[in-house]
């Protein structure tokens, strides 16, 4: 059948990979290691800031549950601004308000002053509400279509060790009644979105028309490049995220030390960690908006003053009477969270390439990764259980300054260095977003068809499950490890190092499979089959009495647990596709903040009441269920669809070369939203 040929479509532009797109990613990965190393810094020596601040066991936790709570509230406006201000704004709010909230520690060391630490966690726990999406966003940002999974990883794995191809990769199609072109040469798809904008309508269609010289890119389209400071924009990004994961854990790794310190129960201490799960619920929706509306570096820029606001808030917390102040250091930190968590994706496919996005995004989020295994690490060393209280808050002004230093170093880099975008685009889809009007763009609409759409919802109760479980596990380390070997609080902290390493290699490894193979069902399935397996493991060795294998059960855990996290982002964007990959992320996290906060709380009191092995069954339940519904997730891959399409449509040109265009039956089903009227 004869196709029109739609007026005046624009040609395909040319498109380019910059070297620094891996500094970018790097970047982003360290201030993530940053900040996610603050979060555990107390929990994993929690016996020590119990004693030094004088509180309970749980007031220390919450110097970790702060993060989570933080997290909810503020996911949606740091999403929001990462969409409207860019991943250069995100970044460096992320860094300055982890770098805030490490200065603000450093004035807490002082028995009376736990309020002022707490207020330095809530400051970083801000940071990592503008760290933890980041990692996707970088790598479809700065890399290229075959290397976003592992951008995205490296993303990920600044915070493990301080969504896909789509999270990670090339930005959406246009938008409204925008026509495109792919494949020029032997073929052609004309793609009409129809009126439902970026949404799979019932009125799409797909066509092949005869290939034409002419389709090919213009001598004068716009040229593309890849930089190589996309890199630099990574690994700066990936540095606030893991400065914000530090603070969120720094709490709640010594739990014990803090709840002496402050003189609050141990629930009090897990709501430090907590508030970044609840912060992220609330906030999440604004900062996607505001990410659509100002871009990354706006948001990043935010995240990171309120983690260098957070941090310096926690250093007048130094003293017994001062846990409110560090409570709302600790605060300020948890809303940095909202502004860095969904930034990864973003950034990867506005800096890197095609062939390279995949890997940015991981980086970024790896940058979070890393924060937590410094705050697994740190917190027990620069904090250790000491009776005399002046000397405890000796050691725990030194970790709020150290924090507050690395914090505001961040956050002054981010001012600097971070850019919103490179020049010219990394990719030829880029380019072709950067060309569409933002009015054509609903975000509403986009959030309306992501809770229409079944298996992503599946997907978010799942998601929310495993990764809630991670959080109660970091939060409640310390507690669970000192019932069973006292006065080893040192290696309560490498035995959570041990979790997020291990975490890192399974994230980079699954990227990397992911990219091979394309199988994101299975794959997410038989991981989060073997987080379960992992976990049963671990709670069956946890109280024989040898801690050589608790680290090996342990590090098993964290290998899927942990490897986990960016399979989730990377299946929600196929299931997504082409809605934005900051707004599915955002709302993966969303989720994993409110089973964090429950299922912190819910075991904190059960292993209190019962004992270890009650608590963590009641996760490993937990985990039985997701891994159920799991399995019920329809494994609709639109993107994949899509490249195949483009596939077949070049095939069939090769083959019937004599005529000059037929239709192509799509294949992409549409999303679940009603016919236009």
């Amino acid at each position: 059948m004869d196709v029109e040929e739609p007026p005046a479509e624009p040609p395909l532009q040319p498109t380019r990979l910059y070297v620094k797109r891996w500094f970018i990613v790097l970047l982003f990965s360290s201030y993530s290691l940053c900040n996610s190393y603050q979060w555990i810094q107390y929990g994993i020596i929690s016996n020590i800031f119990m004693r030094y601040y004088d509180v309970s066991t749980f007031t220390i936790d919450w110097m970790s549950m702060i993060y989570m709570l933080t997290y909810i509230p503020f996911i949606f406006p740091v999403t929001w601004l990462l969409d409207k201000k860019g991943l250069r704004v995100v970044a460096l709010v992320a860094t300055a308000l982890n770098c805030a909230g490490t200065w603000i520690k450093v004035l807490s060391v002082r028995p009376d002053l736990f309020a002022v630490t707490f207020l330095g966690q809530f400051c970083c726990s801000c940071a990592q509400v503008f760290i933890l999406g980041m990692p996707s966003t970088i790598a479809s940002v700065w890399f290229g279509s075959e290397e976003v999974s592992t951008a995205c990883s490296i993303g990920v794995f600044g915070n493990q060790i301080g969504d896909t191809e789509r999270s990670c990769a090339d930005p959406s199609e246009p938008r409204g009644d925008d026509w495109m072109k792919t494949a020029p040469g032997l073929a052609s798809i004309v793609w009409s979105p129809g009126p439902l904008g970026k949404s799979l309508s019932t009125s799409s269609r797909l066509d092949l028309v005869e290939g034409d010289p002419q389709l090919r890119p213009a001598p004068g389209a716009a040229e593309t490049k890849v930089y190589r400071r996309r890199w630099v924009m990574l690994v700066l990004f990936s540095a606030v995220s893991a400065s914000n994961a530090f603070m969120w854990l720094q709490y709640g790794i010594v739990s014990n030390i803090f709840t002496r310190f402050y003189g609050v129960d141990p629930l009090a201490v897990d709501w430090l960690s907590m508030i970044y799960l609840l912060t992220y619920i609330p906030l999440i929706l604004p900062v996607l908006w505001l990410l659509d509306r100002r871009g990354v570096r706006d948001v990043v820029l935010v995240g990171a003053a309120f983690n260098c606001i957070g941090a310096w808030v926690k250093i007048g917390s130094v003293g017994p009477e001062l846990f409110a102040v560090t409570f709302f250091g600790q605060f300020v930190c948890s809303v940095a969270t909202v502004f860095v968590l969904g930034i990864p994706s973003y950034l990867a496919s506005v800096w890197f390439g095609p062939r390279e996005v995949s890997t940015a995004c991981s980086v970024g989020v790896l940058g979070n990764q890393l924060g937590i295994a410094i705050g697994f690490l740190l917190p027990p060393i620069l904090v250790p259980n000491v009776e005399d209280m002046d000397e405890l808050a000796g050691h725990i002004r030194n970790m709020f300054y150290i924090t507050a230093g690395v914090a505001t170093f961040l956050f002054i880099l981010v001012i600097i260095v971070f850019q919103e975008r490179p020049e010219l685009p990394p990719t030829q889809a880029q380019a072709r977003a950067r060309s569409l009007p933002p009015e054509q763009y609903s975000y509403l609409a986009s959030i309306l068809r992501l809770v229409r759409n079944r298996p992503f919802m599946l997907l978010v109760v799942t998601y929310g499950l495993n990764v809630g479980c991670f959080y109660a596990v970091g939060t409640l380390l310390n507690r669970m490890i000192i019932i069973h070997y006292p006065g080893e609080e040192v290696n309560a902290g490498r035995i959570g190092l041990t979790i997020v390493i291990a975490g890192m290699v399974g994230s980079l490894i699954c990227g990397i499979w992911l990219d091979k193979t394309k199988t994101y069902k299975q794959t997410t399935l038989v991981v989060y089959f073997m987080s379960l397996v992992g976990m049963v493991v671990y709670t069956s060795t946890l109280s024989l009495g040898h801690l050589w294998v608790v680290f090996v059960t342990a590090g098993s855990l964290g290998f899927f647990m942990t490897g986990y996290l960016p399979l989730g982002f990377e299946f929600a964007v196929e299931l997504t596709y082409p809605e934005s990959e900051g707004t599915s992320s955002g709302l993966l996290n969303c989720s994993a903040q409110v089973f964090g906060i429950i299922f912190t709380i819910c075991q904190g009191k059960i292993i209190d009441t019962y004992g270890t092995l009650p608590g963590n069954i009641f996760l490993c339940v937990f985990l039985l269920i997701g891994a159920g519904l799991t399995a019920l997730i329809k494994s609709d891959l639109r993107r994949q669809k899509a490249n195949k399409l483009v596939k077949i449509a070049a095939a069939a040109a090769m083959t019937d070369p004599g005529k000059e265009c037929r239709a192509v039956t799509p294949m992409i089903q549409p999303q679940s939203v009603p016919p236009p009227s």
